[in-house]
């Protein structure tokens, strides 16, 4: 750290169900987070995150390694990030990754910016050994997965498959206050055995905002699905979907 002036390192553990209170099982989250600022245009951060479950069916010893490099550059941005994921799940060994990455120009004196994406979060198949399929841990993928929130619990939400997505971002701000966002997702299961077929769907995102006053946020989006036999045989969903949202958002 002294070799780097302004990085950081986080430590936090948390309890995050106890017998005591009438919970079924003992449940603990814990971790570092380190950052080093960026350089040259480039910043690091890397993380180790051990969750525990016990005792019961969901008993688990389960640790997530990773790092993430995020470049902006004066004509384009860039992202890199991988984990690893080992230990125990419900008393089985576990061995599954994730990657993302995404790249795009930078555009109309940067007040807009396209983006290309993939992510892949590794799966298993039915009767396995092993559990090869990738946690995400608490986290809210909505950001990454698309909108209209039909992967927000992997593995549960895929059958144990994971995913993988191609994507197409555009953002565009005309105006300090206004930020236009367009998506366009290809998900496939990462891993097929079992399925009739890969697809899992296709989505598209638009997604308006506008600072009303600050701190206030007026955002409002439409989503749209293409359902695919994968999902429906991962009991997510059994028909194309819309989704429309409003919300009001205070950022400090």
């Amino acid at each position: 750290i002294g070799a780097a002036p302004g990085a950081t390192v986080d430590v936090f553990a948390t309890r995050l169900s106890d017998r005591t209170a009438a919970r079924p099982a003992n449940a603990g989250f814990h971790g570092l987070y380190a950052t080093i600022p960026a350089a040259d245009g480039v910043a690091a951060e890397a993380y180790a995150l051990y969750n525990r479950v016990r005792p019961g069916v969901l008993r688990t010893d389960q640790g997530t390694v990773g790092g993430r490099l995020a470049a902006a550059q004066p004509r384009w941005l860039g992202e890199l990030e991988a984990a690893y994921q080992f230990g125990e799940r419900s008393d089985t060994d576990v061995s599954a990754w994730m990657l993302r990455a995404n790249a795009g120009p930078l555009l109309l004196q940067g007040r807009a910016r396209l983006l290309l994406s993939y992510e892949h979060y590794s799966g298993g198949a039915p009767g396995d050994t092993e559990i090869r399929v990738f946690d995400t841990l608490f986290g809210t993928p909505h950001r990454f997965l698309g909108y209209a929130d039909l992967f927000t619990n992997i593995p549960v939400h895929t059958g144990g498959r994971g995913v993988q997505e191609v994507a197409v971002r555009g953002v565009l701000m005309p105006e300090p206050d206004v930020e236009l966002q367009a998506s366009f997702h290809v998900f496939r299961a990462a891993s097929s055995a079992g399925l009739s077929s890969a697809r899992f769907g296709e989505e598209v995102d638009l997604r308006a905002r506008y600072r009303w006053r600050a701190p206030l946020w007026v955002t409002g989006g439409a989503s749209y699905v293409w359902q695919g036999p994968a999902l429906a045989e991962a009991g997510r969903l059994d028909r194309d979907m819309t989704w429309l949202y409003l919300m009001l958002n205070a950022t400090f």
